[in-house]
């Protein structure tokens, strides 16, 4: 039986948000560290990932939480798990 609909009182409020923030932050720095490593632009990185260098850009700088798509294809460029991308694992 699949899951329809979350009742928002069944979730814990805490730190929701600044959790959410903690991840982007996270992301945007091993996003940075792995596009530093292999020694490509944040243009030549936005070029392989299909997306704009502003897009990449804001991304590495924490103003924009990455979707699934986006996390898809990160993880998938540098192989490594999106675990490794949020923090939660080593590449």
């Amino acid at each position: 039986m699949w899951v329809t609909h979350v009742d928002k009182t069944d979730v814990h409020p805490t730190n929701d948000r600044k959790m959410d923030r903690d991840m982007t932050i996270i992301f945007a720095e091993q996003l940075r560290q792995f596009r530093k490593e292999l020694g490509m632009t944040q243009k030549q990185l936005a070029d392989a990932l299909e997306t704009t260098q502003r897009n990449v850009s804001y991304l590495e700088l924490g103003k924009v939480e990455p979707d699934l798509q986006t996390l898809w294809k990160v993880a998938d460029f540098f192989d490594v798990s999106i675990d490794c991308l949020l923090g939660r694992k080593d590449a």
